[in-house]
């Protein structure tokens, strides 16, 4: 069984914070943005969690790629 982060975000948490939809988040999941990502359960109602270390990741990646383009 694979090892679960200690700090994990929800959809609606990492939405929240990023100003968009939950099911952006879920495309984001899906497409691998946040790499430890992973749904609760089957189907297509379980809720995806991302660790939190991804998220301050990606956090930073977006933070770099602003001050590229400012510069």
């Amino acid at each position: 069984m694979p090892e679960v982060p200690d700090k994990l975000m929800t959809a609606e948490d990492v939405a929240a914070a990023l100003q968009v939809t939950v099911q952006t988040v879920a495309n984001y999941c899906k497409a691998g943005v946040f790499p430890g990502a992973f749904k609760t359960g089957p189907g297509r109602t379980s809720a995806w969690r991302i660790p939190h270390e991804d998220f301050s990741a990606y956090m930073e990646e977006q933070k770099k790629r602003a001050q590229a383009t400012k510069a």
